[in-house]
């Protein structure tokens, strides 16, 4: 808590691109993947949203987790900013009974989003429009990651490796992983580009050096990413959860 009660007073106050250029020249988010906001609000909101989740998932079997990103989880965000939250749902569950639900035109997708906004906000005691962005996913069917293994795309697969809310995506990461190892060096090279989505995504924002020197903080190899990403008692340097 040092960390954050000593920057508070130099970030409160502060327009959002001058809040992420003190960090930018403190260079703290050269050393960390994540970072928690300095805000006693936010990491309040933090606490409460995984507490919802965990209601959330008991309420609804497919939800796995969520994953949270943008400034929220890069140091800079205040009770101003948005959420940005996006949900994983197991497909196999329940027997596929949100398959659809990454449709462009689902409204089983569009309902179940509606509602748990409604949900979080209440819980979070904010507006819909303080809210932020909420990103539905839906994880594939085990069939489909294997099929997107092979074929060596990455992008159905860097979802499960955020920061994640939960402890439950641990099975399904340890899932991943373990088919990227079987597949040998494509499966090496296949793992290198979900990295490199990370690292750009989760950098975004950053300057140019501060993103450069980001790249060391992630496991690179399939056998670092198994020590990284199956710790189950991580800390938000990693956030491995």
């Amino acid at each position: 808590m040092g960390l954050h009660s000593e920057r508070a007073p130099k970030l409160e106050g502060k327009s959002k691109s001058e809040r992420k250029g003190i960090l930018i020249e403190e260079g703290i988010m050269k050393s960390r993947r994540f970072l928690l906001s300095f805000s006693s609000e936010n990491r309040e909101r933090y606490v409460l949203l995984r507490e919802c989740i965990e209601e959330l998932k008991a309420e609804y079997p497919t939800l796995v987790s969520a994953t949270i990103g943008g400034s929220l989880v890069r140091g800079y965000a205040n009770k101003e900013s948005d959420l940005d939250i996006e949900f994983l749902f197991d497909t196999e569950k329940e027997g596929g009974a949100f398959e659809d639900i990454n449709s462009r035109d689902s409204e089983l997708g569009k309902k179940l989003c509606d509602k748990l906004r409604e949900k979080l906000s209440k819980k979070l005691g904010i507006s819909l429009g303080e809210l932020g962005t909420v990103w539905m996913s839906s994880s594939p069917k085990w069939s489909d990651l294997s099929k997107s293994i092979k074929e060596g795309s990455a992008n159905s697969m860097s979802s499960y490796f955020g920061f994640s809310l939960s402890k439950d995506i641990l099975p399904y990461r340890r899932r991943i992983l373990e088919e990227l190892e079987a597949s040998g060096a494509s499966g090496e090279d296949l793992w290198k580009r979900i990295v490199i989505n990370l690292w750009c995504d989760e950098s975004f924002g950053f300057d140019e050096e501060t993103v450069s020197e980001r790249k060391k903080l992630y496991p690179w190899t399939i056998v670092e990413a198994k020590k990284y990403f199956l710790n189950e008692n991580p800390d938000e340097t990693g956030g491995n959860i």
